[in-house]
């Protein structure tokens, strides 16, 4: 059983991958950098 910590957690890290993946469909790899992934993850709470 999880507790709160770990369920935010785990939400987060599910949160940055489906940005991330999004980013790479739209952009490509090679064209995405760390902090705009993190950009959008604050736009999108």
């Amino acid at each position: 059983m999880m507790d709160g910590f770990e369920k935010r957690k785990t939400q987060s890290k599910e949160a940055i991958f489906r940005v991330a993946l999004e980013l790479f469909e739209q952009h490509g790899f090679s064209r995405v950098c760390i902090p705009e992934i993190a950009r959008q993850r604050v736009f999108r709470r």
